[in-house]
């Protein structure tokens, strides 16, 4: 949606990686990198485990790092940390992955990154 090519840091873990978001995307920036996101850094889980991905900038007024929403838009030379929260689909509704259970979750499933 930018007239002018981009290029940004996601910083994951400890994996740091330029990405470019092309001129005139037809996808939102966030858009755009959820999806250079999932199909870089290549997620396998099982079919009732869905990923939530959330980009989070550096906000000076606060001194932290802060939540985007899908409305904002990232400037030419960001650096943005993804978070990453599996979220449990069940047959009743679908529930955020307690945090205490991350860990067995990323124990007894198969989690790849490349």
């Amino acid at each position: 949606m930018s007239d002018t090519e981009k290029t940004v840091l996601l910083s994951y873990n400890e994996k740091n990686k330029k990405v470019v978001i092309p001129a005139h995307s037809p996808k939102s920036d966030l858009e755009f990198l959820q999806s250079f996101f999932l199909t870089t850094f290549k997620f396998e889980w099982n079919s009732n485990v869905n990923l939530d991905v959330t980009f989070q900038k550096y906000d000076a007024d606060f001194a932290e790092f802060v939540d985007l929403d899908d409305s904002d838009s990232v400037e030419h030379m960001d650096k943005l940390k993804v978070v990453v929260m599996p979220i449990l689909d069940t047959p009743d509704h679908d529930s955020s992955v307690a945090q205490s259970d991350i860990e067995v979750c990323f124990s007894s499933h198969n989690f790849d990154i490349i």
